[in-house]
């Protein structure tokens, strides 16, 4: 029933269920797997952490996707640190995946680590250069840390890992515009 009411966008009804099936039923693996996708699917944030850390204590084969979304469900519970914590731990676990890696740069750019996310992103793309939107990534934490040589660098290896040029000329404009305002806030404090 919860799966169908998921399937279906009723994550709010779906929810209350698995919360009373989940009460009744606490340690059962499957039930708290899916109660950790539907507490997300519903954005109940503080759920969806407290069950994701219930099933990393009884699932402790958890794949990469588990530490994705529970780093998404601290980001959007405003605890950005804690989201890096727990991607550190996924990367530490799948130190040659690519994707997570890429995806643990997001998180570490959000907790302001914007070295340990340049490092990261930089190790995933090691292991794909070709990864799509990586170096789309890698362009904007070059532009945050005033890099703009090796923002236009990565956004030049975008173009040759095959990012669409819609998206390399968007994030191009971004990091001129961010360049332009500095610019003229500093011409402003000059004068």
């Amino acid at each position: 029933v919860v799966n169908q009411l998921a399937a279906s966008g009723k994550y709010d009804t779906a929810a209350v269920i698995i919360t009373e099936a989940l009460a009744e039923n606490e340690g059962d693996l499957d039930l708290t797997r899916t109660a950790f996708l539907v507490y997300q699917a519903a954005k109940r944030w503080p759920d969806a952490i407290r069950t994701g850390e219930m099933l990393a204590q009884i699932d402790t084969a958890v794949d990469r996707q588990y530490f994705l979304r529970m780093a998404n469900a601290y980001v959007q519970s405003e605890q950005p640190q804690k989201a890096a914590e727990v991607i550190a731990r996924g990367t530490q676990k799948f130190p040659q995946d690519g994707e997570l890696l890429v995806g643990a740069a997001g998180i570490y750019r959000e907790a302001g680590q914007l070295q340990q996310a340049t490092e990261t992103l930089k190790r995933g793309l090691a292991l794909n250069p070709r990864t799509p939107q990586a170096n789309l990534v890698l362009a904007q934490l070059y532009a945050d840390q005033n890099q703009p040589d090796s923002a236009l660098a990565a956004l030049t290896n975008a173009q040759a890992a095959g990012d669409s040029a819609r998206l390399v000329g968007g994030v191009a404009a971004q990091i001129a515009q961010k360049a332009l305002e500095a610019g003229q806030a500093n011409q402003s404090r000059d004068e």
